[in-house]
């Protein structure tokens, strides 16, 4: 007999966030569902609705039936959305959470994106600090394939990734959560690791790997200070701390040259 409690139900969540390697708020954030599955662990709901879960399927690799019901099969191989389906789905869900909180329609010719913050290996810092603006304020072109909505700027500090972005580089990038953005090998990433509860933060660039069932977020840098990966493997997880990959880097700006006092020709 099918168990449809709230227990249950969140028990089959939580079986799928770790299947999938997602955590809760990420999860939540890529369904365009804030809160949903925080407010049924608290016990401030005491059931899902069926349009809730049928958007948490899709990012949880299940159907809304099993998450529901537990019948069925519990992973479910939906075929990859292209990037125009994604966009949409994006687009769909940032629409209605925006007119939730009474808010207008984002503008589709934003013509430019603030940064979020900094990237930088090694530097743990106090989460409400993380996105503290300590920089002077930049704004980055959008890149017109993804939506402007989805795109943020980061600014690079010290040496990890200094083949492909030195120090003082800024990064475009594209929230992978958002956009359900599937990484490949290869790709130059945004990394999170938080500890100590979330109350730290390390917020980096590393370069995505493969290796069995292990996936590695290596430097890209000519400095012998970074020559070790962070590895992500799900059997072995270590404690109290979580690693997510949060961004994909698309553009990377670097200033060649600085000359603050120029002559102006006359």
């Amino acid at each position: 007999m099918s168990d449809t409690s709230a227990a249950a139900v969140l028990a089959r969540i939580q079986q799928r966030l770790d299947a999938v390697g997602l955590s809760e708020r990420g999860a939540e954030q890529a369904a365009g569902r804030a809160s949903a599955i925080r407010n049924l662990r608290t016990g401030l709901v005491q059931s899902v609705k069926i349009g809730t879960l049928e958007d948490l399927a899709p990012v949880l690799k299940t159907s809304a039936l099993w998450l529901q019901t537990g019948e069925g099969a519990a992973a479910v191989e939906a075929p990859a959305a292209s990037t125009a389906e994604s966009i949409a789905r994006f687009r769909k869900v940032q629409t209605r959470l925006r007119a939730k909180a009474g808010l207008p329609p984002l503008a589709p010719d934003v013509a430019a994106i603030a940064l979020r913050g900094e990237v930088a290996a090694g530097q743990w810092l106090e989460v409400d600090h993380v996105d503290a603006p300590s920089f002077e304020e930049v704004r980055l072109p959008v890149d017109s394939r993804f939506p402007a909505e989805a795109q943020f700027g980061l600014l690079v500090r010290g040496t990890s990734i200094n083949k492909v972005a030195p120090d003082g580089a800024y990064l475009t990038c594209i929230d992978t959560i958002a956009l359900g953005y599937e990484v490949r090998e290869g790709d130059l990433v945004i990394v999170e690791r938080t500890r100590d509860g979330g109350h730290l933060r390390e917020r980096t660039a590393k370069r995505y790997r493969r290796n069995g069932d292990t996936h590695e977020l290596w430097p890209d840098s000519s400095d012998p200070h970074w020559t070790s990966p962070i590895v992500i493997d799900p059997d072995h997880e270590a404690e109290d701390v979580s690693v997510q990959i949060v961004g994909l880097v698309v553009w990377v700006h670097n200033q060649v040259l600085q000359v603050p006092n120029f002559p102006t020709r006359i």
